[in-house]
């Protein structure tokens, strides 16, 4: 990956606010004052699509980043951008920025009881908080990718597409039937690459005892 691509990047972004990223799985990822806006992937940087940045791009025949693994094709919600083109490029990272905060002003207002949140059945609940997952807060700090991964480790169960976006579902506070392909995709395949990891880690642990 082009890391002095990065770096322009990140030089960029910091007019606007406090840069960081880090490695993800084949790119960077890049947040701004703590919030993921986009992804450096090779040569070019994706900005992170909600849905009416979704609609905007698709008016203009601009593809989103996909890509192929060993089960299927994956399409993202992350659009190309030209950093060159520095106004059309800040235009569209104001709005993503403000995408962010308002997701996290929504999700300060959300309820705190796991019986209030959409999707989540008792069964479930039972499972978080065996897990070690015990209040809303935490699950909104670990995310739905790790949630389920703890619960994978914890009771030994398969985690299907479904149960991962009821539990993304239960977090944004929207029903799991309501995200695009793109999201639902990513959400999955990010669950999957991290299950890959953690076998081979075992596998490793299992060979040297």
């Amino acid at each position: 990956m082009n890391k002095e691509f990065l770096n322009q990047c990140l030089n960029l972004l910091k007019r606007v606010g406090e840069a960081k990223y880090i490695t993800l799985f084949g790119s960077y990822g890049v947040f701004i004052n703590g919030n993921l806006i986009g992804k450096v992937i090779h040569d070019d940087f994706y900005v992170k699509a909600d849905e009416e940045l979704i609609s905007f791009f698709l008016h203009r025949g601009i593809s989103p980043y996909c890509y192929y693994k060993c089960n299927g094709h994956v399409v993202t919600n992350y659009y190309p951008v030209d950093v060159d083109d520095t106004k059309y490029f800040f235009e569209l990272i104001h709005k993503v920025m403000i995408s962010c905060e308002s997701e996290k002003l929504v999700l300060s207002k959300k309820v705190t009881r796991f019986k209030d949140l959409q999707n989540l059945r008792l069964s479930t609940e039972k499972l978080l908080l065996k897990a070690g997952i015990n209040d809303v807060d935490k699950l909104r700090l670990v995310g739905s990718v790790s949630a389920c991964l703890a619960i994978n480790q914890v009771h030994n169960i398969e985690i299907n597409e479904q149960f991962l976006l009821s539990i993304e579902g239960a977090i944004r506070g929207v029903h799991w039937s309501t995200f695009s392909q793109g999201i639902r995709s990513e959400l999955w395949l990010e669950y999957v690459d991290a299950r890959s990891c953690i076998d081979v880690v075992l596998r490793c642990s299992d060979c040297v005892e």
